[in-house]
């Protein structure tokens, strides 16, 4: 993601929150960040009674808290360590952004990155009943979007947008901990709100390496776009 925002040709601040890598790994970062970024290395802690998804609750709140205290009216990008960029994604995505936000400035609007393949009917998808869900489909600035009331914890907003549904996103702490929360769940309360649009792109800007079946449809580049970006 670093090479897609140093291609942007917009002033950014990195902060990078790293949940007990490796100090190899740290080390690496750290060397390969760009300039001015900012680091959470949060300390090793008692973890051994927690299921995964609670383990990963705390740095999420870290990161929550930054985004938090940020000022108003910042364009905030949270996105998890799995997803994959293309080179000018962060680019588009801020163009998407700011062209859905002239249609009409009284929609708080985001930018979900990902061609979801969940959200398409489709015969391997064993989830339509959950996931597939009339949309709204309108040109963008280079490709055509579609409006969509699921994202992962990977998006695009406005800190006022944060702020003003905070206790929807703290709510994400409770993943792990209380039965049927969970992101979809729990972010689609904000998504479909009458003065929020989340917006997906047709024709993924980037690529959620979670597991295969999570590779965007028609995307076959990318094993070479990885090893382009290894560092």
């Amino acid at each position: 993601m670093s090479r897609s925002l140093e291609t942007s040709g917009r002033e950014f601040q990195l902060h990078i929150v790293d949940d007990n890598s490796s100090q190899e790994t740290v080390d690496k970062i750290q060397t390969i960040a760009p300039s001015g970024t900012t680091f959470d290395f949060l300390p090793a802690r008692d973890q051994e009674h927690l299921n995964p998804k609670q383990r990963s609750r705390f740095s999420v709140g870290v990161a929550y808290k930054y985004m938090y205290d940020l000022p108003q009216n910042e364009l905030v990008y949270t996105v998890e360590d799995d997803y994959l960029h293309y080179p000018h994604a962060i680019s588009k995505i801020v163009k998407a952004y700011e062209y859905f936000s002239e249609l009409d400035p009284s929609i708080n609007v985001g930018i979900f990155p990902q061609d979801f393949n969940q959200l398409y009917p489709h015969k391997d998808n064993s989830y339509s009943s959950t996931y597939v869900r009339p949309c709204v489909v309108v040109p963008g600035p280079d490709r055509y979007y579609r409006t969509t009331w699921f994202t992962h914890e990977s998006f695009m907003i406005t800190t006022n947008l944060l702020n003003q549904y905070k206790k929807d996103f703290d709510r994400l702490m409770n993943i792990g901990t209380i039965d049927g929360a969970w992101e979809g769940g729990i972010l689609s309360d904000v998504w479909t709100s009458k003065d929020v649009a989340m917006m997906m792109p047709l024709g993924t800007h980037a690529i959620h390496l979670g597991s295969q079946k999570d590779i965007s449809f028609f995307v076959t580049d990318w094993e070479t776009l990885w090893e382009n970006n290894r560092v």
